[in-house]
This record gives C-alpha cells, sequence and structure tokens, in this order.
C-alpha cells in the first residue's frame, strides 16, 4: 500500500463515512446510541482535519520508528513499513482513554475500537532517537535500529499525555454526548503520563484487504515517507558498512550511523567512530 496524494486523515474521513452509513441504524439502547454517536463524532472530527487550513504548509518532520534488527533489514529491502493494528498495541488503554465507570459506556467504547481496527491501523513514531528508553522498549533492547523518516507535518498526528482519563459528558436532556469530536480526538491521541518519553507521533493508515501479506499490512515508502537516516543500535549485530551498501543506489542520499552512549548525560548518541 502506497501513500498517495489523498492524506491519512482523508483517508479515515472516507472509511469513517463508509462505516457510519452501514451502521447508523444500530442506536437503541444505551450502547448503541453511544457507539453510533463516537462514529459519528468520529466522522466529524476526521472532517474537521481535512477543512482545516495547514498551520505551515510544506512543513517536514523528521520522525523515527524503532525496529528490531531484522526487520529493519527487511523493511530497508522491500521499502515498506508494517501497520499496528489498534488492538495489537501494547497499551490495553489504547481509543479506551476515559472513564468508564458505566459498564454501557465500556461496551460502546470496546466496540468503538473494535470497529475502528476492522479499518484502520496506525504507523508509530517518534520525534528523536536519543531517548535510552524507546531503544530498550522498541528497539531490541539496543539491538535494533532507529529508521529516520521525512514526513508532511499533515500526515502525523501528535500524542497528548495526561494523569486523568477523560470523562464522557452527555447532555441531561437528549443523552447525546457532548462534544463528539473532541472526545474521539483524545481517545485517538491520548496515553497515559508515563509514556511521554516516547515523543510519539502517530500516522493514521486505511486497511487494504487485497495488499496483507500474512495478515500484515504495509505502507510502502514514498515522497510522503522518505528515509533519510539509519541509527543502528548499541548492540545491533550489523556492520554499517554492509548496510550502507545495501543502500547505496538510493536516489536521495541516506545517512547511516551507529549509536554510542553519551559520557556526561544519560543519552543516545552517534558513535563517531564508526564513521570511516
Amino acid at each position: 500500500m502506497a501513500l498517495d496524494s489523498v492524506t491519512p486523515k482523508q483517508r479515515l474521513a472516507m472509511a469513517v463515512q463508509a462505516y457510519f452509513c452501514a451502521h447508523e441504524k444500530r442506536g437503541g439502547c444505551h450502547v448503541g446510541r453511544v457507539f453510533s454517536q463516537l462514529i459519528g463524532g468520529l466522522l466529524v472530527y476526521c472532517n474537521q482535519q481535512v477543512n482545516r487550513p495547514t498551520k505551515s504548509p510544506g512543513r517536514i518532520m523528521r520522525a523515527f520508528h524503532f525496529i528490531d534488527a531484522n526487520y529493519g533489514i527487511s523493511n530497508l529491502s522491500l521499502k515498506r513499513l508494517k501497520i499496528s493494528r489498534f488492538n495489537q498495541l501494547n497499551d490495553p488503554f489504547e481509543l479506551l482513554a476515559a472513564d468508564l465507570l458505566d459498564p454501557r459506556d465500556r461496551k460502546a467504547l470496546s466496540d468503538f475500537k473494535s470497529a475502528l481496527d476492522a479499518t484502520k491501523g496506525m504507523i508509530c513514531f517518534s520525534r528523536s532517537w536519543s531517548n535510552p528508553l524507546l531503544w530498550g522498549h522498541y528497539a531490541e533492547k539496543h539491538s535494533g535500529m532507529a529508521l529516520g523518516f521525512d514526513i508532511p507535518d499533515e500526515y502525523l498526528s501528535p500524542v497528548q499525555y495526561t494523569k486523568q482519563r477523560s470523562k464522557v459528558e452527555f447532555d441531561k436532556t437528549t443523552r447525546e454526548i457532548v462534544d463528539g469530536p473532541r472526545l474521539v480526538d483524545k481517545l485517538l491521541r491520548t496515553k497515559f503520563v508515563d509514556w511521554e518519553y516516547e515523543d510519539e507521533q502517530r500516522m493514521f493508515v486505511d486497511l487494504d484487504p487485497n495488499s496483507q501479506e500474512g495478515g500484515n499490512h504495509f505502507v510502502e515508502f514514498s515522497k510522503d515517507l522518505v528515509l533519510r537516516e539509519v541509527i543502528l543500535g548499541l548492540k545491533c549485530y550489523l556492520p554499517v558498512s554492509r548496510v550502507r551498501q545495501l543502500l547505496k543506489d538510493e536516489l536521495t542520499p541516506i545517512k547511516v550511523l551507529k549509536a554510542g552512549m553519551a559520557l556526561r548525560a544519560f543519552k543516545i548518541i552517534e558513535d563517531r567512530s564508526a564513521r570511516i
């Protein structure tokens, strides 16, 4: 699956529009009404994002995707990234970052998460590769690599970190969710504050059932997902020279670095001795 002129937020809006049209009669009981309102709120939220003027037209962000060495080499060779599914993420609170004391709300949000998982996925990036925790958690205990991409700002959504879960507010008269799009925005981009070290940026991607391989979905490198850097972890077994050889014929120059330990701070930096 390749990215094209249609942005992820536009594709998300189109996918949600189709899903909403197919399920708009699901309401009736409390669970059904909340579910339908969440889907409707997601549709409004997506359209707001699509139609909102870009703050910095043409702005590009350098973002880093952490991965183990074997999958990393596969991705570099095949020029693609694997799409993560919502129900397979390492945080069980994904899309459920709301106060769910009412069991009916729990059921509605669980249905909402499953519905989104069936049609959408995401790719996670960080704005930096210097945090040792990122390497320990997402790059095979410093044995993997970080892939640095240049990505247009409008393709990325920053995660917000908080100590408190959002309240699902209902109008006392209509029992409709108050400000559904705002709640959906929070559900899509909210994590507990202890995840803040990730400094995460999310790219939402639709799933194409015709392009899956072994149950997995992928996004191809493109003009909107341009590989610029490869940083090999402290313990990565791959020689820098071999990875440079693999990438030497790319049209866009790609910098290959070896990670090292800073001497006066808890920070991952470039090992300059590997430049030769």
